[in-house]
């Protein structure tokens, strides 16, 4: 798998050719804006693969959170955990 670094200006004339070889070819593209990347493009199997990491990963920290609290888990905790484990916050919509 490669990746490419691409202009969004440039993506616009070759887009066909990025989705051909994001799908058969297994690149992943990073799209810049004014030499900030914004977004990416991946075939639907990398996605995939993708979100079976995340959903392993979020069974893992849920089943440390049973086993630390002794099986009942509370929301602090699985957020704490997860902030812990990523470097991040979860932000709770209200």
């Amino acid at each position: 798998m490669t990746m490419q670094v691409v202009a969004a200006t440039k993506v616009r004339r070759m887009l066909g050719s990025v989705f051909n070889r994001a799908r058969y070819s297994e690149e992943r593209f990073v799209i810049e804006q004014r030499g900030e990347p914004i977004a990416a493009i991946i075939g639907i199997e990398d996605l995939k693969r993708l979100e079976q990491l995340e959903l392993r990963a979020d069974q893992a920290i849920l089943d440390l959170a049973k086993e630390n609290a002794g099986g009942t888990v509370g929301l602090g905790e699985v957020l704490d955990l997860y902030s812990e484990l990523y470097g991040e916050e979860l932000q709770l919509e209200d």
